[in-house]
């Protein structure tokens, strides 16, 4: 449905039935202790699993950011 920037015909997540958030809980912890047991996503990908940070690539877009404004760079 086209919500034209109405905001009354969406749905924040918020109005979910409980039900469904808990099962969607649930499958999230354990993919997620899954992926991270064994490894399943390298170098950067791991922001959103348990144990991950946003910390290191933010960091890397910053510098990656800066060094392109410095040296005139296309990013």
């Amino acid at each position: 449905m086209n919500w034209q920037c109405d905001i009354t015909k969406t749905r924040p997540l918020t109005l979910l039935d409980t039900m469904r958030k808990v099962v969607m809980k649930i499958i999230t912890n354990r993919l997620s202790r899954i992926i991270a047991k064994h490894n399943v996503l390298k170098r950067n990908n791991f922001a959103g699993i348990l144990g991950g940070s946003t910390e290191v690539p933010i960091k890397i877009m910053n510098m990656i950011l800066k060094d392109a404004k410095e040296n005139n760079k296309p990013v």
